[in-house]
C-alpha cells in the first residue's frame, strides 16, 4: 500500500501536464502514486500521459467520458490506493518539495484524517505570489504544527490546500457532489463537519497558477452551469447549518453576496431568475437583520412580473436613500418597497418609496434644527449678558471718581 495518492483530474491540459507531475516527482517523499483521470480529453493530453507512465510507473491513468471534474476526483479517490488522498489539478503544481513529507509525518504520527497546509499563487511567468485570501481572513494560515479546531478553518475554500485520510473518506461516504462548477467547497464542508481536528503543518504545499485556463468567474457562462454555481451555495449551508457551524455558514453567506454582485451578474436575468429557483425561500437560509437578507430582497423578482429590478440603476438613482437606510446596519424590509415598484420607472414615480426613502433624513434633520434653535438661544442670552457688562463697565471708566476708576482707565490705555 502506498502512503499518498496524488488524484489529478485532467481535461485538455497537454501544456500544463508535465510541470504538475514533474513537481510531484520533485517531492522528497516518494511513496506516492498518481492517479490521472482523463475527463475525455479531445487533445493529446493523454498521450502526453502514456509517454509520461513509461517513464514513472508510478503514474496510474483512468479515461471517463466527459463528467467534470468532481466525477473525475471520485473516480480517482475510488481507485486510490494510498494511505492518504492529496489532490493537484493539472494546471497547477506542489511548491515545496519536502511538503508532503513533512505533511504525512506529522499527519501518521497522530492518526489524522485532515492534514493542512498552505497555498501560494503563481503567475504565467512561474513566480510565486502571496495569498491574499489570507490577509482578507478568508481561511486560516497555518503558521506553525498545531491541532486546529475545525470550525476556525475559515470559508470552506482550497481543499487541494489539505491531504485526507483514504479511509475517513471512504468510510463517511465523502465525495464531491454532482455538479458542474463548485464542487470544491460541499466536499471539504462535509469533511469539516466530520473531523475532530485539522493538523496544521507550516509549509506551503500548494501553487494555484490563477489565469492558466481563465478566471472561475467566465467559467460559469451556461444555464447549468450558473444553477449548479449556486447550488453548491445552498447545499454548503445545507451541511454547514445543520452542523450548528453557524460563523463558517455566516461567513460563506457574505462572500455568496459579494460574488452576487459582480457587475455581470446583477444584469444576468437568468441568473437572478435562476437563483430564486434554487433559494425559492430566503427566509430559510438568511436572516431577516443581515445585508444578505437585504440584497436578496431588493433583488427578488415581484410575485405579479417576470421583470426584475435592475439593482445597480437602482442604487444610482436612489443613492441618498440606500445610504440612509442601510448605514451601519440599520436593514430595513426591502421587499415591502419593491413589490410596488416592479420596474425603475414606477420606482421613480412613486412618490410613497421616496417619501420612506427621506423619512429617516427628515427626522435627523429635524433634529438637528432643534438642537440648533437651542444653542442659537444661549448665544443670544450670552450676547445680552456681554452688552450689559460693556455697558456697565463703560459707565465705570466714565466716571469721576478718579481714585476708584483710575486702575481701570490704566488698563485700558496699555491695552490700546
Amino acid at each position: 500500500m502506498v502512503k499518498i495518492s496524488v488524484v489529478m483530474p485532467v481535461y485538455n491540459a497537454e501544456q500544463f501536464i508535465k510541470r504538475a507531475i514533474d513537481s510531484v516527482y520533485k517531492q522528497t517523499f516518494k511513496d506516492v502514486e498518481i492517479v490521472c483521470v482523463d475527463d475525455g480529453s479531445t487533445d493529446n493530453s493523454v498521450q502526453i500521459l502514456e509517454e509520461l507512465k513509461k517513464q514513472n510507473d508510478a503514474i496510474n491513468i483512468i479515461q471517463q467520458e466527459n463528467s467534470g471534474s468532481g466525477k473525475a476526483r471520485n473516480n480517482g479517490i475510488d481507485n486510490a490506493e494510498g494511505e492518504y488522498v492529496a489532490f493537484l489539478d493539472a494546471d497547477d503544481i506542489f511548491v515545496d518539495e519536502d511538503a508532503l513529507e513533512k505533511m504525512y509525518n506529522y499527519g501518521a504520527k497522530n492518526n489524522a484524517d485532515m492534514i493542512g497546509g498552505n497555498l501560494l499563487r503563481v503567475n504565467n511567468d512561474d513566480e510565486l505570489e502571496e495569498n491574499f485570501n489570507y490577509a482578507s481572513g478568508n481561511y486560516m494560515f497555518f503558521s506553525d504544527e498545531s491541532e486546529v479546531q475545525p470550525e476556525d478553518y475559515g470559508i470552506p475554500w482550497a481543499f487541494y490546500k489539505n491531504i485526507f485520510k483514504t479511509s475517513f473518506l471512504n468510510e463517511n461516504n465523502i465525495r464531491f457532489p454532482d455538479l458542474l462548477r463548485g464542487q470544491d467547497p460541499v466536499f471539504l464542508s462535509e469533511i469539516l463537519t466530520k473531523i475532530d481536528k485539522i493538523y496544521a503543518v507550516n509549509t506551503n504545499l500548494y501553487g494555484y497558477y490563477y489565469n492558466a485556463t481563465g478566471q472561475s468567474n467566465d467559467k460559469i457562462n451556461t444555464t447549468d452551469k450558473k444553477r449548479d454555481y449556486l447550488m453548491h451555495y445552498k447545499q454548503s449551508f445545507d451541511v454547514l447549518d445543520a452542523n450548528n457551524f453557524t460563523q463558517m455558514s455566516d461567513d460563506y453567506k457574505e462572500t455568496f453576496i459579494s460574488i452576487l454582485k459582480i457587475k455581470e451578474r446583477n444584469h444576468d436575468d437568468e441568473y437572478v431568475k435562476i437563483l430564486f429557483e434554487v433559494f425559492p425561500d430566503i427566509d430559510q437560509y438568511f436572516r431577516k437583520d443581515t445585508y444578505p437578507y437585504s440584497y436578496l430582497s431588493i433583488l427578488r423578482p415581484s410575485e405579479k412580473s417576470d421583470t426584475t429590478v435592475d439593482i445597480d440603476k437602482l442604487l444610482e438613482q436612489k443613492e441618498e436613500f440606500i445610504n440612509t437606510t442601510l448605514t451601519n446596519n440599520e436593514f430595513i424590509e426591502l421587499d415591502k418597497i419593491i413589490e410596488y415598484n416592479n420596474n425603475l420607472e414606477k420606482v421613480k414615480d412613486d412618490e410613497v418609496f421616496i417619501q420612506k426613502s427621506y423619512s429617516q433624513i427628515n427626522d435627523r434633520h429635524n433634529k438637528e434644527q432643534k438642537e440648533y434653535e437651542e444653542i442659537k438661544d444661549d448665544m443670544d442670552k450670552l450676547s445680552d449678558e456681554i452688552s450689559k457688562l460693556e455697558k456697565s463697565n463703560n459707565e465705570i471708566l466714565s466716571s469721576n471718581a478718579w481714585k476708584y476708576t483710575k486702575f481701570l482707565r490704566d488698563i485700558k490705555h496699555h491695552l490700546k
